[in-house]
């Protein structure tokens, strides 16, 4: 699995956790510094849309293939072969 693969399993994970528990998402990123605080409504509903953005995203990274062989085949040229590829004109 790749990079983008693991990263995109991982915002998955972040997103759903934000789209159904965004009280706990809350309290983990904020709510640990504060005493006797509570979020507004406002920021639950920014935490529920940004989760479901997150997942959106994660989807796509994962069923469009983007990070897959492709992106870099420079990698896999030998050294000379890149060199040929690089013109410096005088």
């Amino acid at each position: 699995m790749s990079v983008i693969g693991v990263f995109a399993i991982f915002l998955v994970l972040v997103g759903l956790f934000n789209l159904f528990a965004p009280r706990a998402a809350w309290f983990v990123s904020i709510g640990w510094k504060i005493s006797n605080a509570e979020p507004s409504d406002a920021y639950l509903v920014m935490h529920r849309i940004g989760g479901g953005i997150a997942c959106i995203v994660a989807v796509v990274l994962l069923f469009t293939g983007i990070g897959h062989t492709g992106s870099l085949q420079i990698a896999n040229k030998p050294y000379e072969q890149i060199l040929s590829l690089v013109q410096l004109s005088p």
